[in-house]
């Protein structure tokens, strides 16, 4: 991976990180007996707001962590929300969308270990490659 090295278990921990975001809104759906959807939203606009604050966090490092994190949970709720509009079912949309980054960690690694880290600007040859990967 281009930011960091890689290693299968890099993908296991973010495994097990999805999976506890799909356990938290399971649970938190639960004990506040409302939807899954609406537990989302909630979530989503508590992020906005923690990642918002996370600038008056006097720790630099302790800031980047909390913002990756927040930043990461955020976006695999979006993501999952927004690939099922009208949340018909939203356990399997959590359960796609986190296949489906599972597998945009692996190829960002293939790609940028076969075809661009030892060309000229392989970070923005990486982008290219993903953009018109997604655009497929």
């Amino acid at each position: 991976m281009p930011f960091c090295g890689f290693d299968k278990e890099m993908l296991d921990g973010l495994d097990m990180f999805y999976q506890g975001l799909i356990k938290a809104i399971e649970r938190k759906t639960k004990e506040k007996k409302t939807t899954p959807e609406s537990t989302i939203n909630t979530e989503i606009n508590e992020m906005d707001e923690f990642i918002g604050e996370l600038d008056n966090l006097k720790n630099q490092n302790d800031q980047q962590a909390l913002k990756g994190a927040a930043h990461l949970a955020q976006a695999f709720y979006k993501a999952a929300t927004n690939s099922n509009p009208g949340f018909e079912d939203t356990y399997c949309a959590l359960a796609s969308q986190k296949k489906h980054l599972r597998k945009l960690f692996y190829t960002t690694d293939e790609i940028y270990e076969k075809e661009c880290k030892k060309k000229p600007n392989p970070m923005k040859n990486l982008v290219n490659k993903l953009n018109n990967m997604m655009d497929e």
